[in-house]
Parts: C-alpha cells; structure tokens; sequence
C-alpha cells in the first residue's frame, strides 16, 4: 500500500514519470500491486505448513522489498 499511495503521490505532483512500462496508467499500477501483494500471501501460506522459517523470510524479504520501493519513490519526489 505504501508503494501504490508514494507512487500516486509522486506522479499527482509531476516532474516524475513511472519508468516501468507496465505500470504507466493508474489501473495497471493497482493492478500489479494487488497481484504482487496477494501472490505473497499466497506463496507464505503455501510454504508455512511445511517450511514456516522459509514462509517467514520470504514474507519479510518481500515486505521489505516493497517498503524499499516505497522509500525510493520518497527520495525521487524530494
């Protein structure tokens, strides 16, 4: 969520533009986001009941991925 509203923010207020050629209008950005966000609650849920250390790692890696993003998007509006 924090990647989608910095990236929203971001884009409302100009001088910027969204590099990735599949996220150029704000429907596919929603969309991409949602389906990323959910392919990870779905991949940690289908690792945990046989590898939960494996499902914690890979829900943190990939939360922190996408807080990285986040973080990023801050720093190109400054």
């Amino acid at each position: 969520v924090a990647d989608l509203v910095s990236t929203e923010v971001a884009l409302s207020r100009g001088g910027v533009y969204e590099a990735n050629p599949l996220m150029r209008g704000p429907v596919q950005r929603i969309a991409v986001k949602a389906g990323a966000t959910a392919f990870t609650v779905w991949a940690v849920k289908k690792i945990a009941p046989h590898r939960p250390k494996v499902a914690a790692v890979v829900g943190y890696s990939l939360g922190a991925v996408m807080g990285g993003i986040a973080v990023r998007n801050l720093q190109v509006m400054r």
